[in-house]
Parts: C-alpha cells; sequence; structure tokens
C-alpha cells in the first residue's frame, strides 16, 4: 500500500504541470509523513563520533575552546602556564601529589563504608534500554554516586580544596557554557578480583565540541579524574589508557591509578578506557561543561 502510494507521488511530481492532481490531499499528507519516517535513521553514539572525526580531527575542534590569553597574568593555583600548553597540544596532562595521603586513605576508607552501605549503585543503572537503546551495560563494572557539596569527610575535603580551585584556574583558559561551580562530581568504584576484575571498555565523555553552537544541551568539556589508591603497586592493573593525538603517533598510553595522580582532558577528543583491575580501585571524576 505505501508502496503504490510512493509511487503515485512520484507520477505526479514528474507530472505537475498537469491541471488535475491525481491524489488526494490525504494521501498527499500520508505521503509526507511517510517520507519523514524513512528520513529518520537513529545512529549509535559510536557511529556518530565515528563520522565526526571524519569531519575533523577531535583534537582540532576541541582546541578551540581554548582562550586566547596571557598565561603568566591569570593566577593560576594548581596548573601552571606548562601545564596548560601541554593540554593545549597534547590533549590531556598529569599532575602529581594532588592531595596528601592522609586524604586518600580517608577517601579510600570512607568510600568502602558507603560501598557497605550500598550507596553506590551500578553504573548507568537509573537508565533502561528503553530509555537509551544503544547503552550497554556490560561495558563498564563500576559501582558510582553523584557527589555534592554537602559531602562531609575527605571527599569534601577533595571537591574543595582540588577541584574548586582546578575549576577557577580551568575557567580561565577554556571557554566553558556552564559556571565551573556547576560540575558534575562522581565517585567510582571498581571491585579487584584476579578471576572476574573490573573495567570500563573504551569509550569518549563527549562529542567533539570546539564552543561554536550555544544551542541545547552543555556538552561536556573537560574530564578531571583523581586518584585515592594511596598502596597501588605493579601488577595491580587498573590503568586509565588513553589514546593519544595522530600527530603524536596515536598510540595508546597506560596511566597507573596511583593515589595523590590526577589527569585532565578533553572530553571530546581523547578515547579512554579503565583496564583489567586486580584490586579495588577508588576514582574521583569531575567534569567542566
Amino acid at each position: 500500500m505505501e508502496e503504490q502510494l510512493s509511487k503515485r507521488m512520484q507520477s505526479a511530481v514528474s507530472n505537475f504541470n498537469d491541471d488535475e492532481p491525481d491524489f488526494s490531499d490525504e494521501e498527499y499528507d500520508k505521503y509526507l509523513e511517510q517520507e519523514e519516517e524513512e528520513e529518520e535513521v537513529e545512529i549509535s553514539e559510536e557511529e556518530m563520533l565515528k563520522m565526526l572525526d571524519q569531519q575533523e580531527d577531535p583534537f582540532v575542534t576541541c582546541a578551540r575552546l581554548f582562550k586566547t590569553v596571557e598565561l603568566k597574568s591569570l593566577g593560576l593555583e594548581i596548573l601552571t602556564p606548562e601545564n596548560v600548553q601541554q593540554l593545549k597540544t597534547h590533549g590531556y596532562l598529569i599532575l602529581e601529589n594532588v592531595i596528601p595521603e592522609t586524604t586518600q586513605q580517608q577517601a579510600t576508607e570512607q568510600t568502602m563504608n558507603m560501598v557497605s552501605s550500598n550507596k553506590l549503585h551500578a553504573a548507568g543503572s537509573s537508565k533502561s534500554a528503553e530509555d537509551d537503546p544503544f547503552r550497554d551495560n556490560k561495558a563498564r563494572t563500576d559501582l558510582t554516586t553523584w557527589l555534592h557539596h554537602e559531602e562531609t569527610g575527605a571527599l569534601q575535603e577533595i571537591m574543595t580544596s582540588l577541584f574548586v580551585r582546578l575549576g577557577s584556574d580551568l575557567s580561565k583558559i577554556i571557554n566553558l557554557r556552564k559556571h565551573w561551580k556547576q560540575a558534575e562530581y562522581q565517585l567510582a568504584y571498581y571491585k579487584g578480583c584476579e578471576s572476574t576484575p573490573g573495567y570500563y571498555e573504551k569509550h569518549r565523555d563527549a562529542f567533539p565540541d570546539d564552543g561554536s553552537n550555544e544551542e541545547g544541551e552543555a556538552q561536556r568539556r573537560l574530564t578531571t579524574i583523581c586518584y585515592v589508591n594511596h598502596a597501588w603497586r605493579q601488577g595491580d592493573g587498573g590503568q586509565l589508557r588513553i589514546w593519544e593525538r595522530k600527530s603524536d603517533g596515536g598510540q595508546n598510553k597506560d596511566i597507573d591509578p596511583i593515589g595523590g595522580r590526577l589527569v585532565v582532558f578533553l572530553s571530546g577528543a581523547v578515547d579512554h578506557q579503565v583496564m583489567a583491575t586486580h584490586k579495588d580501585r577508588v576514582a574521583i571524576t569531575a567534569w567542566y561543561s
């Protein structure tokens, strides 16, 4: 029936100079609806990223988010001008010893107490398959919870002493749509096990974004991760694997989740994953949009 209607419409278009139409208004409306349905093709995030990456290197796209400023005059607290240049050039940077070891230990203990109290849940469990048909709930094994400024203990200390100051720095060098105080904070716990290690498959936190489109929902522009695994040793696994930009060789780089280490990268450019972890692993992430 729909195929017959489509053929009639095509015939009508080819003979549009005829005085008498050979289809009714009702048929015409139905044809338009049919055409709109055919045009609406859903694609996955992975397919969309591949299309966008083919149009332009995502690192080039996201580099346009950086402000043109004199770095030495900004009064940065956490970052240095060299850090900023590394982030712009390579898309990521690594800082060491951003929080003291005592805070790391306290944050780990606080997290384990929250896990025991069932305050963390399987990541993505709040969305059903109908809400997000492309969500792969087998892509990750971590338990997570959102953190807020009302948190207490070591987690609250990390948010205020590190991420608030870091957000202020980042807002001075990157064009953000949201105020840096509106960052998203997430606590993630991976259960370490030799037989069934925790993991998170390769993914990206956002689509490439250069700040030129200010309509719609604000995308994440910067991902910052702080690790509190104070006794991490070689062989424990759980590295953060990131894929470097093509101009840097396009190779992957493995970063151990050592306590006190901070990793910052461009959300819309850097593909990353969590490698198999054989020991309990805790990370606190802040996203700035």
